[in-house]
């Protein structure tokens, strides 16, 4: 124990040694903006136990220092890092000298390398020095000649007087240089104004003037004058103001510098004619024969253009250009006149001498339509009807469905159609008339249906679908084309009328047939942009009308198809857009008849008659009442009977004979459908009560049955005979019996027509 005790008092602790100064490792240095420098510091005694140090800069902003003696020269100026000890606070010093570091000048650029100012006027240049952050970025700026272009100490050029030069900017650092061409313009001077030396002109046609125009003031700068023609077809005009008369009329010439304007009126008058001739001054023709005609103006810079006409188109025609067509034997004469100076013509003698000669033959009907064990003896039709020989022979292309005798009788064998053919002796020329045999006798019941559960439209005929339906194709162009859909039908006594949509599956621009009988008449679809706005239709005598609503509703049409297949086309007057219902009807002489309801600017309804002529004039008178639409039929004698409905409380149903109140038939307590149709000289009315189905008939005013019907009624007809016909949704009516039911569910039956 004693031996331990003193060992442990014989160890000492080491004493602490003080710091006793502090020196640097560089007393005062230079640096450039952004270079760094290491200091060190030195501790006394190098056993110091305290060696910590703390590092301060006098101006941080000029230069800053680390813990670990790191210097950053930070902008130019002076500064003093510090160092001091934490023992004892011991200090030693650097001084620090931060120089500006100089960055040279690399490229100099200006904003224009050439520009074009005005004398007087002057413009910018700014001058690009690169690099951005170049020491000395001033430029030394020069024009030269200095006598054209000055240019300032900031960079703005002056013109001094018209011409070119060049600035230069050049840089102090390194003397790089950019340089802009300057063109200096004289001042515009616009024009002011432009005179012609004269305000009218004439002239005939080919000749030509020169025109002269004054630019003011003398001094403008741009004197070019701009020539036009406000009509071309009246003068032309060249750059050089030298005007050409083209032909007769009044025309503007126009001259122009500046947008100052200045015109001369051109009167252009036509050569005169002074004569005409036509060769041959005679000529004799056969009948049928076709012979040209020369016509001369003079002189003959004269307009040549001439109007041809016949004195007498019973004996020859002559078309627009002078060819003449022999007609029948006789005489007359060919005029031809100047159009411009239509006193001046002269005329050809033509003398028609008859040809025996047989040139054409056609058959009379060119189809027909007959029954099972009927017969009817066809009719040829000779050109001219003085031919000398009218032998023909006859032939059939199927005896089992209709025979034909030596002498054009034609005998119905059984159902189908065949082609009957009449060959004529001379010239072997031929003419063929379509036979359609049917087993159908008596009255034919045409309905068109449109089948809601195949959407498919059927034309039906006494209850079965009408087997000549497809049965003609039209062939236009290569392409086949058969039948669609119905749009309208009509009978005229025995003939049936239908307009008729064909259709093909390889082409476009389906057509439009006017039908006779179901074979392809007249082709209509330029006529009509939407078919299915056909409002009205009727058939008398072989002449056709169609009344049309124009989509667009703007106008609404008349069109009129005769029996040579001219088409007629008027616009129907009144308010379009508000007219509606349009059923038409012929009169014996011609003049069609249409009924038509529509609303006035005040919203009232009008029930009117429209007449259209044979003059192609129209007339107007409104019906005294006029609440709702009405039928239209037409007597032999030309009466022109309206049957219609108004209401005062209740509903009356009234005939209108010639715009006068004829009778009123019935009274009921709604609206009713309504129908009228004349035949054998008497006036048939039906008004339907859709609530009881019932549906009231009358002849000439006087009861004639009531028939229990299934659904509304779409449209009646009354034959000569004295049947009355009604058609229902599926069901066709005869007197007071169902007549036949087309099969299927159908939407509705479009149109219907009974032909005897």
């Amino acid at each position: 124990m004693l031996a331990t005790a003193f060992l442990a008092s014989c160890v000492e602790t080491p004493a602490e040694v003080a710091v006793t100064g502090v020196r640097l490792s560089d007393t005062e240095i230079e640096l450039l903006e952004g270079q760094t420098h290491n200091l060190t510091a030195t501790v006394l005694p190098e056993d110091a136990t305290n060696k910590g140090v703390t590092w301060t800069s006098a101006v941080p902003n000029v230069a800053t220092v680390s813990d670990d003696g790191t210097v950053i020269a930070m902008a130019m100026g002076a500064s003093t890092i510090t160092v001091t000890t934490v023992d004892g606070g011991f200090r030693a010093d650097c001084a620090v000298i931060v120089k500006m570091r100089v960055i040279p000048v690399e490229s100099i650029s200006l904003n224009y390398d050439k520009i074009g100012i005005e004398e007087g006027s002057g413009v910018y240049l700014s001058a690009t020095v690169l690099p951005t952050n170049a020491t000395n970025k001033n430029v030394i700026w020069s024009a030269s000649p200095e006598n054209v272009i000055s240019v300032d100490n900031i960079g703005k050029v002056t013109g001094l007087i018209p011409g070119e030069g060049d600035v230069t900017a050049t840089t102090e650092d390194g003397g790089f240089t950019a340089t802009c061409h300057i063109i200096v313009n004289a001042v515009t001077v616009n024009a002011e104004s432009v005179t012609l030396d004269r305000e009218t002109l004439e002239l005939t046609e080919g000749e030509t003037a020169v025109l002269t125009a004054t630019v003011l003031p003398e001094n403008t700068t741009d004197k070019t004058v701009q020539w036009r023609t406000i009509d071309e077809a009246v003068a032309m005009v060249d750059q050089e103001g030298k005007v050409t008369a083209v032909g007769a009329g009044k025309t503007l010439i126009v001259a122009s510098c500046g947008g100052i304007e200045a015109a001369c009126e051109v009167t252009v008058k036509k050569v005169e004619v002074t004569g005409l001739t036509i060769e041959p001054a005679s000529v004799t023709l056969a009948e049928g024969k076709t012979f040209q005609l020369s016509a001369t103006v003079s002189p003959a810079n004269a307009d040549q253009t001439v109007e041809w006409v016949s004195y007498d188109t019973n004996v020859a025609k002559v078309d627009a250009n002078g060819l003449v067509t022999a007609v029948k034997e006789g005489t007359t004469k060919i005029f031809a006149r100047s159009q411009a100076f239509t006193d001046v013509s002269a005329s050809c003698e033509i003398t028609v001498i008859k040809d025996p000669t047989l040139r054409g033959i056609s058959i009379n009907p060119s189809e027909l339509t007959l029954t099972v064990g009927q017969a009817q003896t066809l009719q040829v039709v000779y050109t001219p009807e003085y031919a000398t020989n009218k032998k023909v022979s006859w032939s059939t292309d199927n005896a089992d469905v209709a025979s034909v005798s030596a002498e054009g009788e034609v005998t119905a064998k059984e159902e189908g159609v065949a082609i009957v053919t009449a060959t004529s002796d001379e010239g072997g020329l031929t003419a063929s008339c379509k036979v359609m045999v049917g087993k159908t006798t008596g009255t034919r019941v045409y309905c068109y249906i449109n089948n809601y559960l195949t959407s498919k439209k059927i034309l039906y005929l006494n209850g079965t679908p009408d087997p000549l339906s497809g049965a003609f194709e039209v062939i236009i162009n290569d392409a086949s084309y058969s039948f669609a859909y119905l749009i309208g039908m009509r009978a005229d006594g025995h003939d049936l009328y239908t307009l008729e949509w064909y259709q093909s599956s390889i082409s476009s621009g389906n057509p439009l047939f006017l039908c006779k009988n179901r074979k392809p008449l007249y082709r209509l679809d330029e006529y009509f942009k939407d078919p299915d706005n056909v409002h009205g239709m009727a058939a008398r005598d072989g002449k056709v009308a169609f009344t049309y609503y124009s989509t667009s509703g703007e106008n609404n049409y008349l069109i009129i198809v005769d029996p040579d297949g001219t088409v007629t086309k008027s616009d129907i007057p009144g308010d379009y857009k508000n007219m509606y219902d349009m059923p038409c009807a012929f009169s014996p002489s011609g003049d069609l008849y249409i009924a038509p309801d529509f609303k006035d600017p005040f919203g009232d309804r009008h029930l009117g008659v429209y007449k259209y002529g044979t003059d192609k004039e129209w007339s107007y008178y409104d019906l005294p009442k006029h609440e709702y639409p009405g039928q239209i039929d037409i007597s032999d004698e030309g009466d022109v009977y309206v049957f219609t409905l108004y209401q005062d409380d209740d509903y009356y149903a009234v005939l209108y004979k010639n715009g006068e109140e004829y009778s009123v038939t019935d009274q009921y307590n709604k609206y009713v459908n309504i129908d009228l149709s004349i035949a054998g000289g008497h006036i048939y009315t039906v008004a339907l009560d859709e609530d009881e189905k019932k549906a009231t008939e009358r002849c000439d005013g006087n009861l004639l049955r009531t028939v229990n019907i299934d659904s509304g009624l779409h449209s009646m007809h009354a034959t000569t005979s004295g049947d009355v016909y009604l058609a229902t949704g599926k069901r066709i009516y005869k007197n007071d019996a169902v007549l036949f039911t087309v099969p299927g569910e159908i939407h509705y039956i479009s149109y219907f027509c009974v032909v005897e």
